[in-house]
């Protein structure tokens, strides 16, 4: 995917998100939707209450409506980023799993 470009795809109550933007930072904000973090180049750094760091092979999942800021390491910074509505059944069986 060429670097600082987003393709979506959008079904039943998930809007999905490749992202190739190395370098990005979001100020605080929130979404309705249960959000998803999928690094596979690169690290995220997204702060709550504190710092989490994630980088490939791990996610960071978000409930909606979660205040958070967001960044991505400035070399490289691939990634899927999955919002799930909160009111699909899919969106249940991942809250009862966490």
């Amino acid at each position: 995917m060429k670097r600082g470009k987003d393709t979506s795809a959008e079904f039943e109550g998930l809007y999905l998100v490749h992202q190739n933007i190395p370098g990005m930072q979001v100020k605080q904000f929130s979404h309705s939707t249960h959000i998803l973090f999928i690094p596979l180049q690169g690290e995220i750094n997204v702060i709550i209450d504190r710092l989490y760091a994630v980088g490939p092979g791990h996610m960071l999942y978000l409930p909606a409506d979660m205040a958070h800021s967001f960044d991505s390491s400035a070399s490289s910074g691939e990634r899927l980023i999955a919002m799930i509505n909160p009111r699909t059944p899919a969106a249940k069986r991942i809250q009862a799993s966490i």
